[in-house]
């Protein structure tokens, strides 16, 4: 019975360290703590354990139910963001504020396929009339003659906000590689996650957008 005790006790232990990870998650940027992310992901099942041992205890022993049961209330705040909590929204969907997004893979705008199709790839960015558009392997040029991909864009969807992230340019500066997005609303802040046991060009860019009112952040 005691070793019962003991190896509950030590699982209980283990999924609120994981709880706690899991809220927390919504607070720390992945570059500082990275594996704080995964248990964030983990949400679900690792709550769905939690709630299952604070059940348990409600009929093993009672002081640990109520411990258990408060750090669950600790995080309302997750529990209400990650279900749907409230009146239900009877709005028609198109009086609703809605935003759309748009990610393509330029691959360099075709740049060095045998048969560059330049103009296709330009057609659909500029044809996706998105709200927010995130484009990786993105190029450009600063150069006469050549594609100002960049400008291009930005006047053809006519979106003013933007956060360029290169992540390669030539020595005159007349040519750069990297990600960029597109924004309608206003971009608060903005970085990316560098992976240079991997490559120096393999990056994850961020920006945290105010949409409608709301603080959105959106990876690419």
């Amino acid at each position: 019975m005691k070793l019962g005790r003991i190896l509950l006790a030590i699982v209980t232990v283990a999924a609120s360290a994981a709880l706690v990870l899991s809220y927390s998650s919504r607070f720390i940027s992945p570059s500082a703590l990275w594996y704080t992310a995964l248990f964030g992901l983990a949400y679900f099942p690792i709550l769905l354990v939690f709630l299952l041992l604070t059940v348990l205890w409600f009929f093993v022993h009672k002081r640990v139910f109520w411990i258990l049961l408060v750090l669950l209330l600790i995080g309302w705040p997750a529990h209400r963001t990650s279900f749907a909590m409230g009146k239900k929204n009877t709005e028609p969907a198109d009086s609703l504020q809605t935003f759309s997004v748009a990610t393509f893979n330029t691959k360099g705008f075709d740049l060095n396929a045998k048969e560059p199709d330049r103009e296709s790839v330009m057609k659909t960015i500029l044809e996706a009339d998105a709200d927010i558009i995130c484009l990786q392997e993105f190029n450009s040029w600063k150069k006469e003659g050549m594609p100002n991909n960049r400008q291009e864009i930005a006047d053809g969807t006519g979106l003013p906000y933007q956060y360029y992230h290169k992540s390669y340019e030539n020595r005159k500066k007349t040519r750069s590689y990297g990600l960029i997005i597109y924004s309608r609303f206003p971009i608060l802040k903005y970085g990316e996650l560098d992976y240079p046991a991997i490559s120096k060009l393999n990056t994850t860019i961020w920006a945290d957008v105010l949409i409608h009112g709301d603080t959105i952040r959106l990876f690419s």
